[in-house]
């Protein structure tokens, strides 16, 4: 059997476990300026707020800050600059099918960086991947799902690592894959609701198994593969996807628990890593803010993919 088609034939294996957070607001912290990295541009957006049956109940304007990173002198990706912050991580009673690996909530300070406006295209990893090898090869055509805005998937944590030291060396800039504290806070933007939306989600607010209903909500629309990045409003940071589409790796190795670690990776030799943020094909439970699970560094699924991050120091 090819490989396309055995990953195809594959559905996510892993812990499958859930974590969700409850807490104060986040509190900004203000960003120190760093030498080299280019001025920021910024767009205005909009994000939504539903009740417990997935009805808009507010829309909220924003602005974010961001540059553009070009990849391998052809693609490019879009960096949001996020303000370092405190903010609280954990699940709570009330969160539906909270798993056993979920921690009581607490706050954790993450520092300012960047961080990926979508999850990586097939696209931009097309244009990484053809970059001089570092530490290992890559495949030019992973994914399972094609389509050149969708995100890549069927790449494996080593793959993804792989990615962020050859953007770091043609880029000159430290990027990376973010901790579980960065993407949790990053996801939540503030909020201490199950997702970044309210107290649930909808088919027509992120791409996951809607055939199952996380509240109250009327069941939705079950796609059944990856659709194109950004096609859902954003969250209160201009990050879309951050529900949904596919799960994304982490940098930390796989720990039970993370309540002890703070804002800091679990980061080693590991033949587990974590993944945050569940995938087309789960039911919203696992796309909760704080859900989390564990799966193979070397193993392949057409729901796991990643998004980048970028630290303020240099490379």
């Amino acid at each position: 059997m090819r490989r396309r088609q055995f990953l195809l034939n594959t559905a996510a294996g892993g812990a499958g476990m859930t974590m969700s957070v409850s807490a104060g607001a986040l509190t900004q912290l203000a960003a120190t300026p760093v030498t080299g990295f280019p001025a920021l541009s910024t767009f205005a957006f909009e994000s939504v707020t539903v009740d417990r049956r997935g009805h808009v109940t507010a829309r909220s304007v924003h602005e974010a800050r961001y540059f553009t990173q070009t990849l391998n002198g052809s693609g490019s990706l879009d960096m949001i600059a996020l303000d370092g912050s405190l903010a609280m991580v954990g699940s709570t009673d009330g969160d539906h099918s909270a798993g056993t690996y979920e921690c009581a909530p607490q706050c954790v300070e993450v520092e300012s960086l960047y961080l990926g406006r979508t999850p990586v295209t097939q696209d931009q990893w097309r244009a990484v991947a053809a970059l001089p090898a570092i530490s290992r090869e890559l495949v030019l055509e992973p994914a399972c799902f094609t389509g050149g805005k969708h995100p890549v998937e069927c790449v494996s944590w080593d793959d993804a690592a792989e990615f962020c030291k050859r953007l770091s060396v043609d880029s000159g800039r430290n990027y990376r894959l973010p901790t579980e504290a960065e993407w949790e806070t990053a996801c939540r933007a503030g909020t201490t609701s199950a997702f970044h939306v309210g107290p649930t989600l909808t088919s027509e607010l992120a791409n996951y198994s809607a055939r199952h209903a996380y509240d109250t909500e009327q069941p939705g629309t079950y796609r059944r593969s990856t659709t194109p990045v950004a096609q859902f409003a954003p969250n209160a940071h201009g990050l879309y996807d951050m529900h949904g589409n596919v799960w994304e790796w982490c940098a930390d190795a796989w720990q039970d628990s993370f309540s002890d670690r703070g804002a800091q990776a679990s980061i080693g030799e590991s033949k587990r890593r974590t993944l945050r943020g569940g995938s087309w094909a789960d039911a919203p439970a696992k796309l909760r803010s704080a859900s989390r699970t564990g799966y193979a560094a070397d193993s392949l699924n057409r729901i796991i993919g990643f998004r980048v991050a970028l630290s303020l120091s240099p490379a």
